[in-house]
């Protein structure tokens, strides 16, 4: 119950996922059981959303560029289907070179201002 709770107080209060902007999205297919979409903000103010319906999957290197954090900015995340909080195992840190997604989750990432 708490999940879905948050994921509508997510889409309803954070200030890109509420715009519901279609013309700002963009998404790539990662693997068979892997996708990931990510919402543009003019001021750099992105949202990465990652998906694995699958196993665990480790991408390294990643070269997808919609990975690439606006200029100025790192991803941080901002919700995890994995958080403790869901009786999850916590979500890895991700970094420029490995990016882990934990199976059958979604993770949602903000970029932050370093």
């Amino acid at each position: 119950m708490a999940l879905h709770r948050d994921l509508l107080r997510l889409r309803r209060d954070d200030a890109i996922f509420s715009r519901q902007d279609k013309s700002q999205i963009e998404g790539a297919v990662l693997s068979q059981e892997a996708f990931m979409l990510r919402w543009f903000d003019d001021t750099g103010d992105d949202r990465l959303m990652l998906l694995n319906l699958g196993r665990d999957f480790d991408l390294q290197p990643v070269a997808e560029p919609l990975f690439a954090a606006p200029d100025g900015r790192d991803w941080r995340i901002l919700w995890s289907s994995e958080s403790p909080r869901y009786s999850g195992v916590g979500t890895p840190a991700f970094d420029e070179k490995r990016w882990h997604i934990p199976g059958h989750a979604a993770v949602v990432l903000e970029a932050l201002i370093k």
